[in-house]
């Protein structure tokens, strides 16, 4: 009998044991539960950005001082009708930038190319030679771009001509020149109609940082078969 009180305790002990630990795991559970359920702050936001595309660009040649005039009907301005050799012709073309974004323009001068004799300053006459017919000043605000590049049949001869600034839109550059003035050629020479035709060109101003740079990319466009806007 004296072995029964001892065997309780050990009993009442491993049962304190057992509690104990319950309330360990159960206190282990709450505290994993617990930290299960933290709650914490979010946030988001977003910004729409709206972006208007340039449609196009849009340049034109302008000569506000060549008079179109065609009393006759023939096809030739009275202004520039019977010009004789040394004659001075106003003429001033210059690129307008009509629509679309900030650019660098461009000219070319198509100038007619025939093999006359000359006139030079001390009055006597030179030998027959190619020569171009027309002459200017180039205006200033522009640089020649190369050499003129002759036409395949020796007909013409073109100037490639590059604004220094670049042209904001509803601005425009400079003229390219002022007048005409044709060459002293020995008289007989040359007769009939010819033309000076000038074409002008841009190229957006974004991502060139001169002239020269953007014809050049146009020209790249040009050789690859690309569609250049005429």
């Amino acid at each position: 009998m004296k072995g029964r009180p001892a065997l309780w305790r050990l009993r009442r002990r491993r049962n304190a044991r057992r509690a104990a630990a319950a309330v360990l795991a159960a206190s282990l559970v709450g505290t994993v539960a617990v930290g299960g359920a933290v709650a914490f702050f979010t946030d988001t936001d977003s910004v729409t950005n709206v972006v208007s595309v340039a449609e196009r660009l849009d340049v034109s040649v302008r000569e506000p001082a060549w008079d179109t005039t065609d009393s006759d009907g023939d096809g030739v301005p009275d202004a520039a009708q019977g010009v004789v050799p040394g004659q001075t012709v106003p003429k001033d073309p210059r690129v307008a930038n009509d629509a679309g974004v900030k650019c660098w323009c461009m000219a070319q001068v198509t100038v007619p190319v025939r093999t006359v004799s000359l006139v030079g300053a001390d009055g006597r006459r030179r030998d027959p030679a190619p020569a171009e017919l027309f002459s200017w000043e180039l205006g200033d605000g522009w640089e020649e771009y190369g050499e003129p590049r002759t036409s395949g049949d020796g007909a013409s001869a073109v100037h490639t001509y590059l604004a220094r600034e670049t042209v904001a839109v509803g601005a425009q550059t400079p003229p390219v020149f002022t007048a005409l003035t044709m060459a002293d050629v020995l008289e007989g020479s040359v007769s009939g109609t010819c033309s000076v035709d000038v074409r002008g060109y841009g190229v957006q101003a974004h991502g060139f940082a001169s002239a020269a740079e953007a014809w050049e990319a146009l020209q790249g466009l040009d050789a690859a078969g690309e569609q250049v806007p005429a």
